[in-house]
């Protein structure tokens, strides 16, 4: 069983092995002290890019670059930290020439990348923690270098982001014109094929078809009206050939064949003489007027004819006034009917071609409605895209002013004047600690090796009982002097190592009083 230790013992231990913990103290101070002096400072550079939002409204002019500002900058982060980029700046700025000397540029460009530092800065007082700045960092151990590169970095972040958005407004724009034109040519081309359609099917279009109706019922009426006229004169010829029989009964049996005997020049100056007599009462557009001038148009020729040839004329036999009258009107009469006919005819085609037409309107009217509903979508899809491409010409004027959302620098990459790390402050107070507690944890695993007797206390713990008698420690000659010269100087070396430690401290960390205040 082993006798608990008290303070007494741990001091005595430590009087004893203060040559352990002196030595491992300082092996281990000094140890940490060229640690932290071999370690090269790394400096950093810093630079702060703000998110500016649209400086228009967006319901006046909508950007067409959507997304987030956090997916903006990790897709400009991806395009600037590209293998070609980060290697022209390892050649621009001469960077690592000792790792391009020994290691592949792959390795070296990865080193590089490891060096920056990009940090997005979120808005707390917005629910949504939208992102409205970030900084663009860069670290290396010389910090003039460390500035000019977090430099160029900034600047091809903002070079970055303004071709990044000016291509997409672009490439938005031309691709809307590309499809309004598209669009357009279609319209055009249906518009044609309406126009052609229109023309073919001219007499049956549905916009005619009242015209139609109210043109075959006009025909129909004409008809009716010509039919009455034709009966009308053919009730008169019948009237009238009654009268004729009548007189050629009454008169030598030679007039009876006055119609048929009669000459062409007699049958001309009747019909012209009946001519005469009806433009007195009718005008010359009358049903009369018009077959009258038609039999004596049908008349001249054969009697200019038959004067040409020289041949015997017949003899003009003279005729009584009212058979020469009644034989003129039965003439007017047969060249009525006959112009009648004629029209009747007309009427009647003309009723079946428009029946015709109003039957073909419903399938016209089918077909221009489908070929209008094309043309109708097409030239709305059309107007539609243009009014789009009129927005992304807009929004691209918007991002080439620089007035939608953009990246502007806040704070630009300055010289930095203190290393980031190593914090050789830090280093040596956790050196000294260390060296401190392994100096003491050395002292104590030696004292724990040591099997001596040192003190009554552990004499009882001795099997059999305690100590028959206690006799005082005898010093032999000179062995005080020897142990007061072995204190002094470890106290000394101890001394000399602190005072080495801080005179460090204060010419490679800061000035004594930028020390104690850190400290």
């Amino acid at each position: 069983m082993q006798q608990p230790m008290t303070v007494q013992d741990y001091l005595r231990v430590m009087r004893r092995r203060l040559g352990y913990i002196v030595a491992v103290f300082a092996l281990m101070a000094t140890a940490t002290v060229a640690i932290g002096l071999s370690l090269p400072p790394v400096y950093r550079s810093t630079g702060k890019i703000a998110v500016e939002s649209q400086q228009i409204p967006t319901d006046l002019v909508q950007s067409t670059v959507t997304g987030t500002a956090e997916a903006r900058i990790g897709l400009i982060q991806q395009r600037v930290m590209t293998d070609a980029k980060l290697e022209g700046i390892i050649t621009e700025f001469d960077l690592y020439p000792e790792d391009r000397a020994r290691r592949a540029i792959s390795d070296v460009v990865e080193k590089l990348r490891k060096s920056i530092i990009v940090k997005g800065d979120q808005d707390p007082f917005s629910p949504a923690r939208a992102t409205i700045a970030f900084s663009i960092s860069f670290e290396h151990e010389n910090p003039k270098t460390a500035r000019d590169v977090a430099q160029r970095l900034v600047q091809l972040f903002l070079d970055e982001n303004t071709k990044q958005r000016n291509d997409r407004a672009v490439e938005t724009t031309l691709f809307l014109r590309q499809e309004a034109e598209k669009l357009g040519e279609r319209a055009r081309l249906m518009d044609r094929q309406v126009a052609e359609y229109k023309r073919e099917h001219s007499n049956a279009l549905p916009e005619h078809l009242g015209l139609r109706v109210n043109m075959l019922e006009a025909a129909q009426a004409d008809l009716r009206a010509t039919q009455r006229e034709i009966a009308a004169s053919e009730q008169e010829k019948r009237f009238l050939e009654g009268q004729r029989h009548a007189l050629s009964a009454a008169t030598p049996s030679d007039l009876g064949k006055v119609p048929d005997a009669m000459s062409p020049q007699q049958r001309l100056r009747l019909l012209k003489a009946e001519l005469d007599r009806h433009l007195g009462k009718y005008t010359e557009s009358h049903p009369d007027v018009v077959a009258l001038k038609r039999a004596i148009a049908r008349l001249e020729p054969q009697v200019g004819a038959g004067a040409s040839r020289g041949g015997a004329a017949m003899s003009d036999t003279i005729l009584d006034p009212g058979q020469a009258e009644i034989i003129s009107r039965i003439s007017a009469a047969d060249a009525k009917v006959t112009l009648l006919r004629g029209q009747e005819d007309e009427l009647r085609s003309r009723i079946a071609e428009l029946q015709a037409q109003i039957l073909e309107t419903p399938k016209v009217e089918l077909g221009m409605r489908e070929m209008t509903f094309d043309y109708e979508s097409a030239l709305k899809e059309y107007e539609e895209v243009r009014s789009k491409q009129h927005i992304a010409e807009l929004s691209a004027n918007l991002e080439s002013q620089k007035m939608a959302e953009r990246f502007t620098l806040l704070e630009p990459p300055l010289t930095p004047v203190r290393p980031v790390r190593p914090d050789k402050l830090k280093l040596l107070g956790m050196g000294f600690v260390l060296a401190l507690g392994g100096g003491l944890g050395s002292a104590f695993a030696v004292e724990a090796l040591d099997s001596r007797i040192r003190d009554p206390g552990m004499l009882e713990l001795l099997p059999n009982g305690g100590p028959m008698a206690i006799l005082p420690y005898i010093e032999r000659p000179g062995e005080s002097r020897r142990q007061n010269r072995w204190r002094v100087l470890g106290w000394l070396a101890l001394a000399v190592v602190l005072s080495a430690l801080v005179v460090l401290a204060i010419v490679f960390l800061a000035p004594l009083t930028v020390f104690f205040d850190q400290l």
